[in-house]
């Protein structure tokens, strides 16, 4: 099995904006957009998804097709009421992390590809650096 090394997902966003050199960063440092309850919830619905697939790699994620949640699952991973978890995913569609599927807004949730791609393909989404 090969060794991954795990990468603040942060660090690597930081790294590529100050270059300049980096497609997927689209310049910006990412994270700085995101509350704490936010990187939170979307800690939450990476580690919901590695229950999924069975991976803890961005790229596997990606490849995998496997970024599902619902707000029932993010709010026994995070501690936060229905409620809390409604409004934090609210917030986090208008910022483009995840998008509804399904009848109900919040019946299936997924990350969305794009901001899954703006990290490095071997980010460790389960170490505890990422999204720090």
């Amino acid at each position: 099995m090969e060794k991954v090394e795990t990468v603040s997902a942060v660090k690597h966003l930081q790294s590529t904006s100050d270059t300049g050199t980096d497609e997927t960063n689209k310049g910006s440092n990412q994270m700085e957009k995101f509350t704490e309850m936010e990187k939170k919830v979307l800690k939450a619905h990476f580690k919901v998804a590695s229950e999924g697939n069975g991976t803890s790699i961005m790229e596997d994620l990606i490849n995998d097709n496997y970024s599902y949640a619902d707000v029932k699952d993010l709010s026994k991973k995070t501690g936060y009421t229905i409620n809390q978890v409604k409004g934090v995913v609210s917030s986090l569609c208008k910022k483009n992390a995840i998008y509804p599927e399904g009848e109900d807004d919040y019946d299936l949730l997924i990350i969305d590809p794009d901001f899954m791609k703006e990290f490095d393909p071997k980010t460790n989404f389960l170490s505890d650096d990422f999204l720090k």
